[in-house]
C-alpha cells in the first residue's frame, strides 16, 4: 500500500512539473506570434469586447428599469438591442 501512494504521488509531481513545462512552452510561442502588430489587434479587440460588454450590461440595467416602470415594450426593445450586440459575436 505505501509503494502504492508513493507511486501516485511521485505520477501527481511529474504531471505537474509536465505542466509547467508545457505552460512555459506555450508562453514563449505567444511572445513569438505577438509581435508589435499583434499586440496591438490584440488590446483592440480586448477594447471592443470590453465597450460592447459596458453596452450590453447598460442596455439590461435599463430593460430593468423600464420593466419596474411597466413599460413593457420598452424593455423589450432594450433587450432586442443588447441581444443583438451578442449576436454579433
Amino acid at each position: 500500500m505505501l509503494t502504492f501512494g508513493l507511486a501516485v504521488a511521485l505520477l501527481v509531481g511529474f504531471l505537474l512539473l509536465a505542466g509547467r513545462h508545457n505552460e512555459l512552452a506555450v508562453e514563449r510561442d505567444w511572445e513569438f506570434v505577438l509581435n508589435p502588430e499583434g499586440h496591438r489587434l490584440y488590446s483592440d479587440t480586448v477594447d471592443d469586447i470590453l465597450r460592447d460588454r459596458g453596452v450590453t450590461e447598460q442596455m439590461y440595467e435599463d430593460a430593468l428599469k423600464a420593466r419596474t416602470e411597466g413599460q413593457t415594450e420598452k424593455a423589450i426593445r432594450f433587450l432586442e438591442a443588447g441581444s443583438m450586440v451578442v449576436a454579433g459575436y
